[in-house]
């Protein structure tokens, strides 16, 4: 197992190293390569007569091994390649392999969110919209991960943007917060939640300032707060 966890740490160095610079052609092949190179590891495996204890306890180093790859090339198609029907074949691949992979979960979930916000993606939006199924993946990512902050940032955002569930996401975001105070990203999304749909213009205002204390270089902070200035 120490060994595939090291696999892994150097398959996600490498991963890295390609997406900084930029050398996303080169990410995918070497993300599909590394995934067939374990495919052909398994099914060396499965093909012995065999069956011990040892034999079974590799396929499954292996096949979760095989879910980090696909997580990864999940993220490039989903984040970098924009292929989103793609990313959707490997979270749905990693997770039936690694059902505890809170990260598939939420990336799954968010891929969902992030589709519906690209109006000129709508075509392929209709295709996968599956409010049902992404919220299972954010619920299942936040059962495994109860004190990940991020996925209950995308939680609350789905459910405020997608769902229209202002409550839920509301206590998805305020807790988003309570785990990381320093997350800008949150705190501007209570910022919005607060003026666009509860008209708490206090609230929206204190929550923007502190999006703008925590990430002082990025100018949308500065524009969303001068939006909501208007009404305070």
């Amino acid at each position: 197992m120490e060994e595939h966890n090291n696999d892994l740490d150097t398959f996600s160095r490498q991963w890295k190293k390609l997406v900084e610079n930029n050398e996303l052609d080169k990410c995918e092949q070497f993300c599909v390569e590394s995934i067939n190179r374990v495919s052909d590891r398994i099914r060396t495996i499965e093909g012995y007569t065999n069956k011990s204890e040892n034999n079974r306890g590799a396929l499954e180093a292996l096949r979760t091994l095989r879910g980090g790859f696909r997580y990864m090339y999940g993220i490039l198609l989903h984040n970098y390649l924009e292929r989103y029907d793609e990313a959707v074949r490997q979270y749905d691949q990693c997770v039936q392999e690694c059902p505890s992979n809170a990260n598939a979960h939420c990336s799954w979930g968010s891929l969902c969110r992030d589709v519906f916000q690209l109006i000129e993606k709508k075509e392929f939006f209709l295709k996968i919209n599956d409010n049902e199924n992404a919220e299972y993946h954010f619920r299942k990512a936040i059962e495994l991960q109860p004190k990940d902050a991020i996925c209950h940032d995308n939680y609350g955002l789905f459910l405020f943007k997608q769902l229209n569930n202002y409550d839920e996401a509301l206590r998805m975001l305020n807790k988003a917060v309570e785990l990381k105070p320093q997350m800008s990203q949150a705190h501007s999304h209570l910022a919005e939640i607060y003026h666009e749909h509860f008209k708490d213009f206090q609230r929206a205002h204190e929550h923007f300032k502190k999006a703008i204390e925590y990430d002082k270089h990025n100018p949308d902070k500065y524009l969303d707060y001068g939006i909501v200035q208007y009404f305070f």
